[in-house]
């Protein structure tokens, strides 16, 4: 991951809840300098019925595709927040994401029918040999 999608905090923005879970901080707020934001949005798959559902952001598409298998999500959805240079920004679940060869570039559409592509900066985005790594259900 390079240093623009990455989430900075302050430590005077850290806090202390009621309940913690072993080896995890907690942050009110956190700087963003990813013009892409992905959540995550699943049921853990050992809740009792009527849990909340998690909820996880990344600026990374990858790293969001291994959040349901890192955490034991099931029942997960996708959503995608695109902030583009001219234009209203773009908000909305994810139906489908494909990888290129290399594991580099992304292409995801929304359900909206948007298509967007994300890679590292000054990559070239090789869109060749795409395989589907996430299908909405």
């Amino acid at each position: 991951m390079h240093g623009q999608q990455l989430l900075r905090t302050e430590i005077q923005d850290q806090r202390q809840p009621e309940w913690t879970r072993r080896g995890s901080r907690y942050w009110t707020h956190a700087e963003i300098s990813s013009d892409t934001l992905f959540f995550v949005e699943g049921k853990l798959a050992n809740a009792v019925t009527g849990a909340p559902r998690s909820r996880f952001i990344t600026s990374d598409l990858g790293e969001a595709l291994e959040i349901p298998s890192k955490y034991g999500l099931e029942a997960v959805d996708l959503f995608a927040y695109v902030s583009l240079a001219e234009g209203a920004p773009h908000f909305g679940k994810i139906h489908e994401a494909l990888v290129n060869s290399d594991a580099k570039a992304f292409v995801f559409s929304l359900d909206s029918g948007m298509t967007f592509t994300t890679s590292p900066p000054g990559e070239t985005r090789n869109l060749l040999g795409l395989r589907r790594v996430f299908l909405s259900r």
